[in-house]
């Protein structure tokens, strides 16, 4: 009986459903290859309906459990006076583990990394651990996106490199991104983000009965998704210049093609910055809009497996978060993909897809996004048996990212 200890670099647990698509990915493919195998989870917030949903036990991190409880402090446990319970139970479960699986964006600079401090220094620091335990680590789903600056992150990266026993990876920016700063990739899988290896869901009715939850009642005309992530950790004034800039698009989409537009939150994080809750962004977003009565905001907050049946009621989808364009395209819905600060984290999504005609670079204004959106509602069934056909494969290297996780301890 094979035991599993999971974590997320400031990913899975936290109300993002890309984040726990992946994470899905992963359990369900330990249970595909170890059926009996034991599933430790190391959560931020402990959810016992969290649990249940995909099977496993979770144990409290190194994670305080808000942003404004961490601020001018270190991991939690290692300032005087903190509680060292939790850590003991982390070093018995790796004890007894057989492999620490570390996933998500560990190399992510948004905010800085430093001792005891930030998404690598977390990752990097239960990986020494491990070490200690005697347990092997490995990196899963990897996503580098943009150059990795800072001094103390680069030894980092290369520390847990050189010493995973597998690294996969999304796509091959992230190779490229790792080789400069002398990351050993000897041992790294490029394959497909883990995303893909949900399963579309094959009728309307379900994403009907969400609706009648929600109170939404949708025309007999066109139904466009639409998910719009705001960079909260840049400053106000760029955070309303985004959303009056999205309102414009929202209402020409509505007003051009007579249709109904959903606004599918993705993420629905409430315990750190507002702006990180996606159905905030998108209620400010209807706001600002002059006829509101076809803009329907999903107010709930809902597991990934359900979020997805709402994707099948959709005719075309606009977002610039990547796994929101990566839930249209598993269902063959065409999307257009809209540019953010971090090009890095867009546009390999969008090359490997081989949709990057789909993608508009950020900075584009309205009449660009509109052009791009009228090829795409022109040519949507073609595009639509391109993505079913092209989400096939990358399905199955989503599974791969696990099933190389098996190779690896069945020798």
């Amino acid at each position: 009986m094979k035991r599993f200890v999971i974590t997320g670099a400031s990913t899975y647990g936290v109300k993002n459903a890309g984040d726990d698509a992946m994470l899905a990915n992963l359990v369900q493919g330990l249970r595909r290859n170890f059926p009996d195998c034991i599933i430790t989870f190391l959560a931020r917030h402990l959810d016992s309906a969290y649990d249940a949903e995909f099977g496993f036990h979770s144990l409290k991190n190194l994670d305080h459990d808000t942003k404004e409880q961490s601020r001018g402090r270190w991991f939690l446990g290692f300032n005087q006076g903190d509680d060292t319970t939790h850590l003991q139970v982390i070093r018995r479960e790796l004890e007894a583990a057989d492999l620490l699986i570390l996933g998500g964006n560990s190399f992510m600079e948004i905010a800085d990394n430093n001792f005891l401090r930030g998404v690598t220094s977390y990752v990097a620091h239960l990986a020494v651990l491990a070490k200690f335990c005697g347990t092997p680590f490995s990196l899963y789903g990897l996503a580098v996106v943009d150059e990795i600056r800072n001094a103390q992150t680069r030894d980092m990266a290369r520390f847990l490199c050189a010493n995973a026993e597998l690294i996969t990876v999304r796509e091959p920016s992230s190779r490229n991104y790792l080789e400069p700063i002398g990351a050993d990739v000897s041992r790294l899988q490029v394959l497909a983000d883990p995303a893909y290896g949900m399963k579309p869901v094959p009728i309307r009715d379900p994403g009907g009965k969400i609706l009648c939850q929600e109170g939404i009642e949708l025309g007999r005309g066109p139904v466009i998704g639409f998910n719009y992530r705001v960079e909260y950790w840049h400053d106000q004034d760029r955070h309303e210049h985004a959303m009056d800039q999205a309102a414009l698009l929202c209402e020409r989409l509505v007003g051009d093609y007579g249709a109904d537009l959903l606004m599918i939150p993705n993420c629905t994080y409430t315990l750190a910055h507002p702006l990180q809750d996606d159905r905030v962004v998108h209620r400010a977003i209807r706001e600002r809009c002059a006829v509101t009565d076809r803009l329907h905001v999903v107010q709930g907050d809902y597991p990934v497996q359900t979020l997805l049946q709402l994707f099948p009621l959709l005719d075309a989808h606009v977002s610039n978060r990547r796994h929101s364009c990566v839930f249209a395209a598993i269902h063959g819905i065409p999307f257009i993909t809209l540019g953010v600060s971090l090009d890095g984290h867009i546009r390999p999504f969008a090359e490997q897809l081989g949709m990057d005609t789909q993608r508009v670079t950020a900075g584009g204004d309205t009449e660009q996004i509109l052009s791009v959106f009228a090829a795409t509602w022109s040519n949507r069934a073609e595009l639509s048996r391109q993505l079913r056909e092209r989400t096939a494969e990358l399905h199955i290297l989503a599974h791969r990212h696990v099933d190389l996780i098996a190779e690896l301890l069945n020798g």
